[in-house]
């Protein structure tokens, strides 16, 4: 048995629902049970009211800070969904590749950023290589997302440190704020697609729950070691993401409660995934597994 890889992350905590959050936070600039009379104490001498006056100004002002900060990071949710920034420059290289007219000429100038690798080297690259015993189904390159590798062709890692950087701190990025892990059950692919004048990247997280995939679940909690999820995770709700280009913004979903959104309200499928295949035409799967190798990140 291959020792498992401390570059495995813990459990993520889950993010609470947007709602929970705005009920337990207080209004700025007041704190409960504070004020004249509030424990039966008399009211304050005239002589303190410039300090409370003073006080109760700094909390406003810690208030208008703290919105500005929410409106600049862009947490706000808005009909289900939330954007943030990348803060990543998006390089060149990849800028000029994500400019081609059409999904084609896309993916053509991303197979310019890489070398083809066969099957048998990103497996190798595994740290659970040695647990493959042939199964297929254990097997890294027949868990990424993009369709079957081609025997001859195989699979495309990016060679550009510059855009290695970029999807690594991507993929990150879109870690957080699903409340996810990097795991083959979890966060490990994302679906590249030309789509409305942009590139767009679609992020499927809790991608195998026990209780609606159970043979993936179990497959990759044999080779793993990590506990297996369900789609009553609390997490689960959070799982969609899209990541834009243009913006160089992520649109994390809160995706219950994304019915009314003008662009995602109608992409939802089967009450919990985002129907990719609905947006645009496909370019490429980009997967990654920190968890088995950091090198482990690549085209398909």
């Amino acid at each position: 048995m291959a020792q498992k890889q401390t570059a495995l992350r813990g459990p993520a905590r889950p993010l609470p629902h947007p709602a929970t959050v705005a009920q337990a936070r207080p209004a700025f600039g007041r704190a409960a049970n504070v004020g004249p009379g509030a424990r039966g104490d008399a009211a304050e001498p005239a002589v303190a009211q410039p300090i409370g006056l003073a006080v109760g100004g700094l909390a406003v002002a810690a208030g208008a800070g703290y919105l500005l900060y929410r409106w600049f990071t862009g947490s706000r949710w808005v009909q289900g969904v939330r954007t943030q920034r990348l803060g990543v420059a998006v390089p060149g290289a990849l800028a000029n590749a994500m400019a081609g007219a059409t999904a084609a000429e896309i993916r053509q100038n991303l197979v310019g950023l890489t070398t083809v690798r066969l099957p048998a080297y990103i497996d190798g690259l595994s740290a659970y290589n040695g647990q493959f015993n042939g199964a297929n189904y254990l097997r890294t390159n027949n868990w990424a997302s993009g369709g079957a590798a081609d025997p001859l062709t195989g699979l495309r890692t990016l060679d550009d440190v510059a855009v290695r950087a970029f999807f690594i701190a991507l993929f990150e990025k879109v870690r957080v704020m699903t409340a996810s892990r990097f795991s083959r059950a979890d966060l490990f692919h994302g679906h590249i697609n030309r789509w409305n004048g942009d590139v767009i990247i679609v992020f499927h997280a809790k991608e195998y729950p026990s209780d609606l995939e159970p043979n993936k679940s179990q497959f990759a909690a044999q080779i793993e070691g990590i506990p297996a999820f369900d789609r009553h995770d609390p997490a689960f709700r959070f799982r969609n993401a899209v990541y834009s280009f243009n913006r160089n913004a992520v649109d994390s979903l809160d995706t219950p409660n994304v019915g009314a959104h003008p662009v995602y309200g109608a992409l939802i499928r089967d009450g919990y995934t985002l129907a990719e295949e609905q947006m645009g035409t496909p370019v490429a799967g980009i997967n990654y597994f920190p968890g088995e190798s950091p090198d482990l990140l690549f085209l398909k």
